[in-house]
């Protein structure tokens, strides 16, 4: 049961619902403005899904709906996907309807049917993502992690883009191990995050490359951020063909589909066609595509790694999801000594403690999964 407080999470269905019902009903934007006590900046700036404060969301919106009779639970009933960002994301990006039907392929009406929170394909939620530039589960809203945009930092600047930013430039990380540095394609948000994480033990750290690192930072001689505007750092080994995340998560998410012969019709001939060009430039083979899926390396301290290509799913056994989310959510407030259990492909088990690892490597959108997926394990269990 809806309150209007649980509105605000869900403001972008909100606003397209909002204005269905009012062109069902015959009322004007100035009548409600009117009638209901608020401006009309403030309306547009609803519809638009530009208000960021949660207590003048509320308060505008209560007033909105009380003028027009209408529960919460009424105007939001019958939504499959009821925290869904397209109209956010959409107006953000300043992308028109007929913009977005034309980049994906899919007619505007179902793009609005869509938008208001109506069941839809994973291709067609792949083909919407890729037009954002994002993930599925970032215009789904049930993402875990911040929802990363391959486009430049600047072109996604403003609060309505709070908790969606783009491309900010580069982490370095250099091992006590390692002489060498590993660089990674790191978002604007991921960029403050580093900032918290560096006088905690362990930190977590999600980058544009479908990669989330699980560091110990003890093991860590130092780091180096490198925004997109920098000169190469003459100290370190810079290679200039590092990944700028221009790969949006949502072809990530499409990749494994393509590979797998029973899955191919879930992924839209537009995206069969990006993927193809990508694979072609990026000279990947059947096995590069799996260690990009589904590889997992551990750094350890002394200076060895292995690889364990190990499919992230969530199960009883599966420890790795519940550190990472204590890492990311609560920084050092685990147990070290836990014990983490892999299985490859193969079957065979490899068993590590945390405290033995200097860094790890993980696949992001496969490790969102599985932690989403015990979130909703956990929510059904109570």
């Amino acid at each position: 049961m809806y309150q209007v407080a649980d509105l605000f999470d869900r403001r972008s269905t909100f606003a397209i619902k909002l204005e269905k019902y009012l062109e069902a009903k015959s009322i004007t934007k100035t009548q409600l403005c009117k009638e209901a006590g608020i401006s009309r900046p403030t309306l547009d700036k609803i519809l638009s899904v530009e208000i960021t404060n949660r207590t003048n969301f509320i308060k505008h919106v209560t007033k909105i709906l009380d003028y027009l009779r209408v529960s919460p639970d009424s105007l939001m009933s019958d939504i499959k996907n009821p925290f869904n960002r397209m109209r956010q994301m959409k107006n953000a990006l300043k992308l028109a309807d007929e913009s977005v039907a034309e980049v994906t392929g899919i007619c505007v009406e179902r793009l609005k049917a869509i938008e208001s929170g109506a069941e839809a394909t994973k291709a067609e939620l792949r083909d919407i993502a890729f037009c954002f530039q994002t993930s599925v589960r970032g215009i789904l809203g049930t993402n875990y992690f911040n929802v990363p945009m391959a486009r430049p930092d600047y072109f996604t600047r403003g609060e309505i883009f709070d908790g969606m930013r783009g491309f900010w430039g580069h982490l370095g990380i250099r091992l006590c191990s390692h002489e060498e540095y590993f660089w990674y394609p790191i978002s604007y948000d991921t960029k403050e995050k580093i900032y918290g994480i560096m006088e905690q033990k362990y930190g977590v750290i999600p980058c544009m490359n479908n990669k989330l690192l699980l560091l110990h930072l003890k093991e860590i001689d130092h780091m180096v951020l490198l925004d997109e505007a920098c000169d190469p750092p003459y100290f370190a080994n810079w290679d200039s063909s590092v990944s700028e995340g221009e790969v949006p998560l949502a072809a990530y998410e499409a990749l494994d589909d393509y590979y797998s012969d029973c899955d191919k019709d879930i992924v839209s001939p537009k995206m069969k066609n990006f993927l193809e060009c990508l694979i072609q430039k990026a000279g990947w083979n059947d096995s590069d595509i799996n260690e990009i899926l589904h590889e997992v390396i551990v750094y350890f301290r002394g200076g060895q790694q292995v690889s364990i290509l190990s499919p992230l799913y969530y199960d009883e056994h599966q420890t790795l999801t519940t550190v990472v989310q204590e890492i990311y959510e609560f920084g050092d407030d685990f147990d070290e000594d836990e014990v983490i259990r892999f299985e490859d492909l193969g079957g065979a088990e490899t068993l590590l403690k945390l405290s033995n690892m200097a860094m790890m490597e993980i696949p992001l959108v496969e490790i969102e999964d599985a932690i989403c997926q015990q979130q909703e394990e956990l929510i059904k269990s109570l």
